[in-house]
């Protein structure tokens, strides 16, 4: 079975060929993604002092697009829910240098800021590739403001002099699309945007921004710290969902996740800042399993030394035993968050094809052995999943019927299937 030779498709060739790696390799790899960088309690990071700023063109709200709602909502949900300081950025009509404004404000921001503090930047608005560069600029045409022409702001230098080398952690929400730039990952800095298509479309409903205040709303209502790959995986099947319904129609691409480099100590997550005297405490967001969501992601480890390896059951016994994590047992929860396909011999040693659910894909490294395949599309959520008191894990809880309509070339996997899937082969 063909694939890619990287863990995200995105930042690879598909007709390049797996190196390959030791199952010892894999084994460690996998062990800290499953757990989500130890995304459990006392490893929660709670930050001293987080802020959040909100970007858009005041051009794109006049003209009538109907984005303007979106910034305020965001900010005030942070500032309700969260504690959150928040500041708003209006990029005027008649700013000369936007470049300059963003990048004073974004300095402004920062300031006074250490690394025990947050910062969560959202924009929405017009994103485009220009030579390896992602270029903010306004949606409208300039037929309404012609003055807005020739209006742009350098993303990508902003955040090689400004963002990735400041003191704090930086969570990026980006309603628009970004290139994939896998150099792009740095301690502390993540990255959700809206997808990897050539550019933003223009549309009136901005289905990205419209789900994001909903996970986010939804986890601070259960009073979730929810990690930024947590965020993604349930904003993105979020948005499998309802990809049929009218207004979520212009989303042509999975949302994607750019996680800070492997050597950040903790996951950049959600927490609300507390006031001395609160009592009232929040827990981190259950991690996904398998079967939570409509989507999922197929994925194929090339191992050169395990011969000793040679059936599904064979490698669930393999992971069982050593995978304590130090922490507790590889338990049956644990288990639903890796789903073993299918173990053939190859010309180089043994190919083990595996499903996990889009946080734990997001939190994987890249790996010479580890290749893309495919992501996994159900037809219909499954009822209310496993639920373990005993780790403080459960399922999502999802029961709508939900099907996929667009986005890339679909395909089907060569192996049997208990229950009525669609591939998404990535391009």
């Amino acid at each position: 079975m063909a694939g890619f030779s990287s863990v995200r498709p995105a930042t690879a060739s598909p007709s390049a060929i797996s190196k390959g790696m030791s199952k010892e390799q894999f084994r460690d790899q996998l062990k800290a993604a499953i757990s989500n960088k130890w995304f459990s309690p006392p490893n929660v990071r709670c930050y001293t002092a987080v802020r959040v700023l909100t970007i858009s063109w005041d051009a794109d709200v006049e003209c009538g697009l109907c984005i303007g709602w979106y910034p305020m909502d965001l900010g005030q949900l942070f500032f309700d829910k969260y504690n959150y300081w928040w500041d708003h950025l209006s990029l005027e009509n008649n700013d000369s240098d936007p470049q300059e404004t963003f990048e004073e404000k974004l300095k402004e921001v920062f300031s006074d800021m250490n690394d025990d503090c947050l910062v969560v930047i959202y924009y929405v608005g017009h994103g485009r590739e220009q030579r390896g560069t992602l270029v903010l600029e306004p949606s409208s045409d300039g037929s309404i403001f012609p003055g807005v022409n020739g209006r742009r702001i350098d993303f990508t230098k902003a955040q090689h002099e400004i963002i990735n080398i400041a003191k704090p952690h930086v969570l990026t929400l980006l309603d628009c699309r970004h290139p994939p730039v896998e150099a792009l990952r740095t301690p502390g800095k993540e990255i959700i945007a809206a997808s990897m298509v050539p550019q933003t479309p223009s549309a009136r409903e901005r289905p990205f921004s419209a789900r994001l205040i909903e996970v986010l709303k939804d986890e601070a209502n259960r009073k979730y710290i929810t990690s930024a790959s947590l965020l993604f995986s349930k904003l993105a099947n979020k948005l499998f969902e309802t990809t049929n319904h009218k207004e979520d129609s212009n989303l042509s691409s999975l949302p994607v996740f750019f996680p800070s480099s492997p050597g950040s100590p903790s996951p950049v997550c959600l927490a609300p800042i507390y006031d001395d005297d609160e009592e009232e405490r929040w827990r981190p967001s259950p991690l996904l399993n398998t079967e939570a969501g409509p989507l999922r992601v197929i994925l194929a480890a090339d191992l050169f030394d395990a011969e000793d390896i040679c059936s599904v059951p064979a490698a669930y016994e393999w992971l069982k035993d050593p995978m304590n994590l130090g922490l507790k047992p590889f338990n049956s929860f644990t288990f639903s968050r890796v789903s073993i396909q299918k173990v053939h011999d190859t010309a180089t040693g043994t190919r083990i094809v595996f499903m996990v659910p889009l946080d734990l894909w997001a939190n994987l490294p890249e790996m010479s052995g580890v290749s893309f395949l495919s992501f996994d599309l159900k037809r219909r959520s499954p009822d209310p999943v496993l639920e373990n008191e005993s780790d403080g894990c459960v399922g999502n809880h999802l029961n709508d019927e939900s099907s996929f309509a667009g986005g890339p070339a679909y395909g089907m996997t060569d192996f049997d299937e208990k229950e009525p899937v669609k591939r998404c082969w990535a391009q």
